[in-house]
């Protein structure tokens, strides 16, 4: 698994990338004003008034049973070194939002994690899709032979609160792929998570939110992305989610632009890179030490003295109503 440009790319350029300057304020799509709000017909599946409009939602699920959607953002608060605005703005926010700057979002949409709850049977399915080209077309829940590690969707049992807003899944094994490029289909980036918790709420009883697009408060200085190191991000999450990605998975996400793998980059490329640029070629792994994950894939616990082999992963997220045309051709 290599991550390329579209997800690690520029990593050790992140002070230049600070100091660039942003977009005008019309994010580039021809909204005029100093306005974050959107006015693009192209932004809403009925219209900046219509179901859905509060978080740039592209599908009705109204009146249905079966509630399709799309993750439209994602902040991790945990590892910490993935927690930096700078991972933030170029690699996941470049993936999960979508490319339509007449909505503010100036990203690839080569990362798109999709879920479908259906109320009636109490499942909830998930997983990735293919890189997304036309929003309102939506995507697919994909399936895929890769040389490291096999990409499906998975189904498992979903609880809702009585209010029939707020829901809770768990035990969510899934490897979510995220796309080099919107053309490039042929070798994604895996990321394998397991023992996934999604926790949260629907924002009304459409189903069409999870969560909320902040464009009357955002800044049009700041391209309407919001200050990050003021907490400050283009949706207002309604959700959050908790899984770890195992030591020995990680080292086999080799990142292409730092030259070495996951293993190496949350653990520490100075101590842990061996001549392969992986952790399993360095001189400490060899002599029997291992990276000290902050987690315990035996248990899905925090780490102790005889099991620390895994990384937590945990971030909030929201997420807006979304087209699913069944499994990917």
């Amino acid at each position: 698994m290599r991550l390329g440009a579209s997800f690690f790319g520029l990593i050790w350029l992140s002070a230049t990338f600070a100091a660039c300057g942003g977009d005008d304020g019309d994010g580039g799509g021809g909204n005029s004003g100093a306005s974050c709000v959107p006015k693009s017909d192209a932004c809403y599946v009925s219209g900046p008034t219509g179901p859905g409009a509060s978080c740039l939602a592209k599908f009705d699920n109204t009146g249905s049973d079966v509630w399709q959607g799309r993750i439209n953002q994602i902040t991790v608060k945990r590892p910490d070194v993935l927690s930096s605005k700078f991972v933030h703005d170029a690699i996941l926010d470049r993936g999960i939002f979508l490319n339509q700057p007449e909505c503010f979002e100036q990203g690839e949409g080569t990362f798109s994690w999709l879920f479908e709850f259906n109320r009636t049977t109490g499942k909830m399915r998930t997983g990735g899709s293919l890189p997304v080209k036309d929003p309102k077309a939506g995507g697919c829940f994909l399936t895929m032979t890769t040389t490291a590690l096999p990409v499906a969707p998975i189904s498992v049992d979903v609880t809702f609160d009585p209010d029939g807003l707020g829901f809770t899944a768990t035990d969510i094994d899934v490897v979510v792929p995220i796309f080099n490029t919107p053309d490039d289909t042929s070798n994604p980036i895996l990321l394998p998570l397991h023992k996934v918790e999604l926790k949260g709420a629907f924002s009304d009883d459409t189903h069409n939110c999870i969560g909320k697009h902040n464009g009357e408060t955002l800044d049009p200085s700041l391209s309407c992305k919001g200050d990050f190191n003021d907490g400050q991000r283009p949706f207002t999450t309604g959700a959050n989610l908790k899984g770890y990605i195992r030591v020995d998975e990680a080292d086999k996400v080799f990142i292409d632009d730092i030259g070495a793998t996951l293993c190496a980059y949350l653990a520490g490329i100075t101590q842990w890179s061996g001549p392969n640029k992986d952790c399993a070629s360095s001189d400490k792994w060899k002599a029997g030490e291992r990276p000290n994950g902050d987690w315990c894939a035996a248990t899905n616990a925090p780490f102790d003295a005889n099991c620390k082999d895994a990384w937590i992963l945990e971030g909030d997220f929201s997420a807006s109503a979304f087209k699913i045309n069944g499994d990917c051709p």
